[in-house]
């Protein structure tokens, strides 16, 4: 049985149990990191900032496909107030919401993919990952792991068979 991983540490503490060329170039890709994870402290917690919108947005399609799905005489009167380009609007509002928040969120997705890169090469070789500070202020922690044997993958009878009709 394996042993559980170490408490999660400091970065210094971490460093200090490395050599001096490792500690630099771990010191390094943590400096790094912490610079990037610097670049979106604007779209932190996004979606508890925003979830209320979501909410509305969601709603609003909800009831603007049924006013278009289930034609009654409530869905007529809707209609005839809101007009075809406002229902047109309801439904549409939670899809743009979707695209907008793509948009916005797609530098932070590039950011963790550059972090995770950098665990990848500096931290995950010693069962550890660096997690950069989320305040200015706060300080980076490493986290330990303990990492899993895979089971080898077993080919099964149709995992050589060639694309198109199984038949020929």
């Amino acid at each position: 049985m394996s042993k559980p991983p170490r408490e999660p540490v400091s970065l210094d503490v971490y460093l200090s149990e490395l050599s001096d060329e490792e500690a630099g170039e771990a010191r390094a890709a943590a400096e790094r990191m912490d610079a990037l994870e610097r670049t979106i402290d604007d779209v932190r917690d996004l979606e508890q900032r925003y979830w209320w919108l979501g909410v509305v947005t969601g709603l609003l399609f909800v009831f603007g496909a049924f006013v278009t799905l289930y034609p009654s005489p409530f869905t007529e009167w809707v209609l005839g107030t809101f007009g075809l380009m406002g229902v047109s609007a309801m439904t549409a509002a939670f899809g743009l919401l979707v695209l907008a928040y793509g948009f916005i969120v797609r530098r932070r997705s590039a950011v963790d993919t550059i972090k995770q890169e950098l665990n990848k090469a500096h931290f995950v070789p010693r069962d550890a990952y660096y997690f950069p500070p989320e305040g200015a202020g706060e300080t980076g922690r490493v986290v330990f792991f303990t990492p899993r044997k895979l089971k080898p993958i077993i080919a099964g009878p149709h995992d050589n068979v060639r694309p198109g009709a199984s038949w020929w």
